[in-house]
């Protein structure tokens, strides 16, 4: 990172800075699966899940009303900073959302907001948000003045692409360091067993029919996934084709290409093109447990290359190394939990 030029950028000269909304919170609902978002340091940020119907008929004062959702629900792929209470904290959100006055929400301008992406972007936040605190609030109005130091690019604008690759590269590299650095509420990796698993015992491995990126067009809402090391693999959008290209995700799953062996998650229907396996978990785990089982894989793969790819026959010997529980099983829950908390401390 010495070797990169760092410049400071306005927050709203990167984002659309948007107003959160609640002053008072709307009731929760154990069926809710919309979080609500609060200025809190722990889980992500929410603090309980409502619904739809609940927003709609809830205003920020805590009076019935008939509104639409429009001003009330977020963006996914978002960033959520918290302006007040704890302040300065950031989180990824992936899906849509509501939230109190106290959180803001960033949305990335003219680039696609990958996880990685974002976790880079978390942290520069984070270093420019520390300077804040609860008798010197970090509002919206401060807030999108306020800079941050970003890596630049050769025209002196964001390097996106440089700051994506800087956290697959190092994201995970070495797990013992976020070991060896590790604070009293991160959880231990040393306080689990870990053991040698065969990746295609709990998942299933497949490819649907290409797409030639030169013969679809590049405008449209449906992601185009290739062997890319980048971008979360995502060359463009397109729009719709033939439904035996599309793959349907009903749950989140992992891409990885032939040549460049890259695993990616994917949580979205997408297109492919040639030489892209897919990876379906055999049970349903959620995005942070697929992202630590990407991690390992990364590990496990670098002996692959343009000249000896990582296929579809090779995937489903490869053995990747994860936590296991009592009964000698992937310890899934361990997973997710450690992704959660490393993606709320101020380790990438």
């Amino acid at each position: 990172m010495d070797k990169v030029k760092w410049e400071p950028f306005e927050i709203q000269k990167i984002f659309k800075v948007i107003d959160g909304y609640y002053n008072k919170k709307p009731p929760m609902d154990e069926k809710g699966t919309i979080p609500f978002l609060g200025a809190t340091e722990k889980h992500n940020g929410i603090t309980g899940y409502t619904t739809k119907q609940t927003i709609s008929s809830w205003n920020k004062v805590g009076l019935q009303t008939n509104n639409e959702l429009k001003s009330r629900l977020f963006y996914p792929t978002s960033i959520a900073v918290t302006n007040n209470g704890s302040v300065g904290n950031a989180y990824l959100m992936e899906h849509e959302y509501t939230s109190s006055h106290d959180v803001t929400t960033l949305k990335l301008i003219d680039h696609k907001l990958t996880r990685e992406l974002a976790l880079f972007l978390i942290t520069v936040l984070k270093i420019s948000g520390s300077s804040f605190s609860y008798a010197r609030k970090w509002r919206p109005k401060r807030l999108r003045k306020t800079n941050i130091l970003l890596p630049i690019d050769s025209l002196g604008n964001p390097n996106f692409e440089y700051m994506e690759q800087f956290i697959v590269n190092n994201e995970f590299k070495d797990l013992s360091l976020s070991l060896s650095s590790s604070t009293n509420d991160m959880v231990d990796l040393s306080s689990v067993k870990w053991d040698a698993i065969t990746l295609s015992d709990y998942f299933s491995i497949y490819s649907v029919p290409p797409l030639d990126a030169n013969k679809i067009n590049h405008d449209g809402e449906i992601p185009y996934i290739s062997r890319s090391q980048y971008n979360n693999g995502l060359e463009f959008y397109t729009d719709v084709h033939d439904n035996k290209n599309l793959v349907h995700v009903k749950n989140p799953v992992i891409t990885i290409g032939n040549e460049t062996a890259t695993p990616f998650v994917q949580n979205f229907n997408f297109y492919t093109g040639t030489k892209v396996q897919v990876l379906v978990p055999k049970l349903n785990l959620s995005i942070s447990t697929l992202l630590f089982v990407k991690s390992t894989i990364f590990e496990a793969t670098k002996e692959f290359s343009y000249s000896f790819t990582i296929n579809k026959k090779r995937l489903k010997t490869l053995k990747i190394m994860l936590p296991i529980n009592e009964k000698n099983q992937p310890d899934w829950a361990f997973m997710e939990n450690y992704i959660n908390e490393i993606s709320n401390s101020r380790y990438i």
